[in-house]
């Protein structure tokens, strides 16, 4: 599982700050259908299937969420901040 991230946007008033847990969105996506009870739908085992296919790429392919996530956001003024787990 990828560390967590934490994103801080300085402006003039102050800093933003966004904490991303599971850097990982596959993850996150696929434990969101575990936690669901009961009989998946049609469009839920679908998407189970989906991001099965893309998670074995992202392994196969050695996708870097984390730093996935710093060049998406750094066109929007954040830079990467300390987080507990470092």
């Amino acid at each position: 599982m990828d560390k967590g991230l934490h994103l801080i946007k300085y402006t003039k008033d102050g800093a933003t700050s966004r904490i991303i847990w599971n850097a990982n969105p596959v993850e996150r996506l696929i434990k969101s259908l575990d936690e669901i009870e009961g009989k998946l739908t049609h469009t839920e085992m679908v998407l189970r299937q989906t991001l099965d296919v893309i998670e074995y790429a992202s392994e196969e392919l050695n996708i870097d969420w984390k730093k996935m996530y710093l060049e998406l956001y750094r066109d929007a003024g954040y830079v990467e901040g300390q987080t507990e787990d470092e």
